[in-house]
Parts: C-alpha cells; structure tokens; sequence
C-alpha cells in the first residue's frame, strides 16, 4: 500500500511538471520588449498625413483604439494592416463622450511593424440614432438604434501567397468585418475589394446579429430601454452583444467570440467589494463574458450556450457563455470582474498532442483594464493562461501611456526564419481617449519559446490520470 502510495505522489508530480501552467506565455513587462511610446495616438491620423481631416479635427482626434491586424502577403513584401477605432469630436453625437466613430485602416511592413502609416477609411455610417417605433412605441432591432461603428476585427480571404484571394473573373472573395454599435448591436460588414473597405449589407434580417427589443423609457420617454426578444434572446447577452471576432475553423466553420453582458448589475456589497477595489465605484458593477456562435457563411451565425457544446473546461462556470468572468481578487486587492473582446489566434500546434493550439486574448477589469489569454485545441474549451495582477504585458513606467491600464489587444505569431515571435498591438490609458494624459496603441513582442509543456486539459492527460469528464456524461 505504502510502494502504492509513493508511486501516486510521483505521478502526480510528473503530471505537475509537465501539464500545470501548460504552454504559458511569457509574462510582465520584463518579459516582453515593449515600445515606450504609442504608435498610434489621439491626432496621429491627421498628423501622420501632414493635413488635417476634411471635416475639421482628425478622424482620431478623440481616441485611437482597439487594433485588429492582419498579415498580407509573404517574405519581404509582407505587410501588415491595421484597423482601429477612431473617434472624431461632433457635437450631433447623441452620446456623452464619444463623437463620430470610425475603423480606420493603416499599413506596416512586417519588417517595421511599429511604423504604420495611414491609408484610408475602412467603415463608416453616422445613425439613425432613434428606431422607428410602433403603435405601442416598441421596435425590434432590425431598424436598431446606431450611431457609428466600434471595434472592427476583421477576418481576411487570403490565398496560399497570402494576398486577398480573387475568383477566376478577378472578383475578390469577401473579407468581413465585425463590428458593434453604441447600442451594443453586433454586427458584420462585407469588403467586395480585398480588405480596403467595408459596407453593412442592407438586406434585411442580417444586421444586428442577434436581435432585440427598443423601447421608450417609461420613466423616460427621451431614452430608449433594450429588453430580449423571446425565445430569440438569451439571458446572457441581453443587455449587451458587444465587442466579438471570428476565426475559420479546421471544418471550414465561421466561429464568433462576443462580448456578452447579463442584464443585471452587481452591487459592491454582493461582491464584498470596496470602491477603492473596482472600476465602477459608484457599485453599478457589469457582468461581460464570453460567449460563442457558429456559421456556414460568416454572415448568419446560431448561438450555442455551454451547455449545448459539453463543455469541461474550467473557464466556463455556467449554462451559456464559454468565458465567465472570474470575481477573482488580486493580490493588491482588486477584484476581477469583466471579461470582453476576444481576439482568437492560430499559436502553431499543441506539441503533446498534435492538435492545432489556439490562443485567445481578452481585456479584464478590475480598477482597470489588463490584457490576459487563454489557450484551446477545439476551439471551445478554453484554459485561462496564468499572468500576474498587471495582467500579460504589465504596465508601463509612471508617467507613460500605459502606466495604469492596457487592453483591446490583437497578437499573431509571426514566423522570422531564424525564430518565432509573438507580436501584439494593444491600446493603452484610458481605452485610447484623449482625456488620459497620454495614451494610444502600443506594441510588445516577446520571443515564442522553443519547447512548451502540453495542456492541462490533452488526452494525454486524461489518459494519465483517468480521468472522466463530469459534464454531458
């Protein structure tokens, strides 16, 4: 019993050593090589091109955030294209705060992927900003409240050289944008030419992706309320279908990551919380995870709640979405309690058991917004990566742009011949707005380390320990 015993605690350590933390990334500014400035900031568009924006202020003049980056083409001619959020002051902006958004898009070489230079305008619309309403004052959001895009991330159509793929009539094939309004209405939107610019389809039923309800205010009538459309809705995403991205399947399907925001707010006494150890002193605290949705053309997608995927892995603690914040605390104290817009990338191949390795990078909040990452095999059950309090990157030095907060990141891994490279684009202080002191779109990279463990959650592992799954059994 006792030669039992001792055998079990070495397995168990084997299985420690090898399989705890698997494939981490490296983490803290450390780590990684950081630039010190922003590449991108308030003012940059107008700038960078030596005149300024036709209707007065920089496109940008406001704010520069939330990157999505794409590579196109291969070896020297590479480059790499940005699209990000920019905000233009309008005083006919309905909202407080946040003028006349745009994507923008810019260029880098692969060779240079901190100097980006401005190209052109990628997506824009400016309202309706109130939905048409109905005899009882109700609409439902095929005519949803808008004003202008936020957040684009962008999924590519490239062939085997890597450049926008084209028919045999020289047409190019689509590249989508998904995108989500000031109404947290999830949407997509169509580029007919290799990426340069995007429309949102006009055909009805596509557009938000998954509907809801407006009405007047009862206890305002000059504000409209959003409530869920039955049995279309899904609790976990009344109150928000945010910030999302797709990423092609091995089976050719379109998967969707979404910010996906419950109806309710906690209290700080719910979360026996103090003021000082959250983002939302006023005790109004959001509940955002990650849920998912699938599609055959990258236009219509079906959700799929956890449940209905058998999910085992750990990150997902519910019935529906397959990312739940955590409302874990740190070690200064802070608690951790949002989880929101993934960016999914291809990270090579799981070296334990063959299968494709995906990582997944998420904005958390606690009193401020921290970059962290999550890694899968199957695309969906994912496995939180462990990062210190200051989240992947850490923060940059006092008096830098991002000292007190990074997030909205978009990485790949990027192939350089002699070594491999994680490359990251991410937005600093204050979600890219002008009214931090200093703030925009940064950059870190960090070497891919050249042998990694394989993940906790492998066959192998089960195999090892014997385990069986507890869910869907």
């Amino acid at each position: 019993m006792r030669a039992y015993f001792y055998a079990l605690l070495a397995l168990l350590a084997f299985e420690e050593s090898v399989f705890s933390e698997p494939l981490a990334l490296a983490t803290g500014r450390k780590a990684w090589s950081c630039e010190t400035d922003p590449m991108i900031y308030p003012g940059w568009w107008a700038e960078a091109q030596g005149v300024a924006a036709p209707e007065g202020p920089s496109y940008d003049a406001w704010r520069s955030a939330g990157p999505s980056v794409v590579k196109v083409g291969n070896g020297d001619a590479a480059k790499y294209w940005m699209y990000y959020l920019a905000d233009q002051p309008d005083d006919t902006s309905p909202i407080p705060f946040i003028g006349r958004t745009r994507v923008l898009r810019a260029e880098a070489s692969v060779a240079e992927p901190t100097k980006f230079f401005p190209k052109n305008v990628a997506l824009e619309f400016w309202g309706p900003f109130a939905p048409d309403e109905d005899a009882d004052g109700r609409v439902y959001s095929r005519e949803y409240f808008r004003s202008s895009p936020y957040y684009g991330a962008v999924l590519p159509s490239l062939d085997d050289k890597g450049m926008p793929k084209k028919a045999a009539s020289g047409e190019f094939a689509p590249w989508f944008m998904y995108f989500h309004t000031a109404g947290s209405a999830l949407s997509v939107a169509i580029s007919r030419d290799g990426g340069e610019s995007f429309q949102v389809p006009d055909t009805p039923g596509v557009n938000p992706l998954f509907p809801f309800e407006v009405s007047r205010d009862p206890a305002d009538p000059s504000k409209t309320r959003r409530g869920p459309i039955e049995p279309e809705s899904k609790v976990y995403d009344q109150s928000a279908a945010g910030s999302g991205s797709v990423i092609r399947a091995p089976d050719g399907k379109y998967i969707l990551y979404y910010t996906a925001r419950l109806w309710n707010n906690y209290t700080l006494d719910d979360l026996a919380a103090s003021p000082e150890q959250v983002g939302h002193p006023d005790g109004a605290i959001p509940d955002y995870g990650i849920a998912y949705a699938e599609s055959t053309d990258g236009i219509h997608f079906k959700r799929r709640t956890a449940l209905s995927l058998r999910l085992t892995s750990s990150a997902s603690k519910g019935v529906g979405r397959i990312v739940e914040p955590r409302f874990q605390r740190e070690p200064n104290g802070e608690l951790e309690y949002v989880v929101s817009r993934p960016m999914v990338f291809r990270d090579g191949t799981d070296t334990s058991s063959g299968l494709p390795l995906y990582r997944m990078v998420v904005s958390s909040h606690s009193k401020t917004y921290r970059v962290r990452t999550l890694h899968s095999t199957d695309l969906i059950n994912w496995e939180w990566d462990p990062s210190p309090a200051e989240g992947l990157f850490g923060f940059g030095k006092p008096g830098s742009f991002d000292d007190s907060s990074t997030s909205y990141a978009s990485c790949l891994r990027e192939d350089l011949g002699d070594r491999q490279e994680y490359r990251c684009w991410y937005t600093g202080n204050r979600y890219g707005h002008y009214t931090a002191s200093k703030t925009g779109i940064g950059y870190c990279s960090s070497e891919v380390p050249s042998k990694v463990a394989g993940p906790a959650n492998s066959p192998h592992r089960k195999r090892l320990i014997g385990e069986a799954s507890d869910f869907g059994k």
